[in-house]
């Protein structure tokens, strides 16, 4: 899959992808740090620093995204993304996605997903896990659709998504299109870079 590819397709009207969600405990806010505190070993240079959120991911979660995407095409399928989040002194914010967890026993169609009960066990688990992570966006399918927030994707992206520190992720695993989107508008990342680790010493941007 070409994850370098992004589309600009249109909305359309009339798909239906629901996320079931309630917060429980404090809300999450970024703390203050700058960006080379935030990522000291990654080379920063070309960050655009006049957008307002910054997107990074570790290599190994967009890829287990990725994977994830590309197992079934048939229907929609989708997870939640955790990692950890900062705000800059200027007021920019910095999220790096550190792992993709799809949603298991979900249910859905080629333009219908909805996560079930059973669906954040995986979640729950990984967040008890990971106590330093945190839920900062969502993933999701279109295929054979394009790439696009769509009017109910909108609606999830405002109700449960809807800080700037937020990500929301299209994949159209059949036209081979990712598309990132960040807050409450689901305006798109114009800034996203993957971290090489070990297993891949070469950054990529798309």
């Amino acid at each position: 899959m070409d994850e370098h590819k992004i589309g600009d397709d249109p909305v359309t009207e009339g798909t239906e992808r629901e996320i079931n969600w309630s917060d429980l405990g404090e809300v999450y806010s970024p703390p203050i740090k700058p960006l080379d505190e935030f990522l000291p070993q990654i080379d920063l240079s070309d960050a655009d620093k006049n957008v307002p959120t910054l997107l990074f991911f570790e290599t190994i979660a967009h890829q287990r995204m990725l994977d994830d995407a590309c197992r079934d095409t048939s229907r929609e399928h989708g997870g939640i993304l955790t990692g950890e989040a900062c705000k800059g002194p200027s007021g920019q914010f910095y999220v790096l996605i550190k792992d993709a967890i799809a949603a298991t026993d979900s249910q859905g169609s080629s333009t219908h997903l909805q996560f079930r009960a059973e669906s954040w066990k995986p979640v729950w688990d990984h967040l008890h896990s990971n106590p330093s992570v945190q839920i900062l966006g969502w993933y999701h399918t279109h295929p054979g659709l394009g790439v696009f927030l769509s009017g109910t994707d909108l609606r999830t992206q405002r109700l449960y998504f809807g800080s700037p520190w937020n990500i929301a992720v299209v994949i159209d695993p059949i036209a081979r299109k990712i598309g990132y989107f960040f807050g409450e508008e689901g305006k798109r990342v114009k800034f996203f870079k993957k971290l090489a680790d070990k297993a891949d010493p070469q950054n990529t941007v798309p």
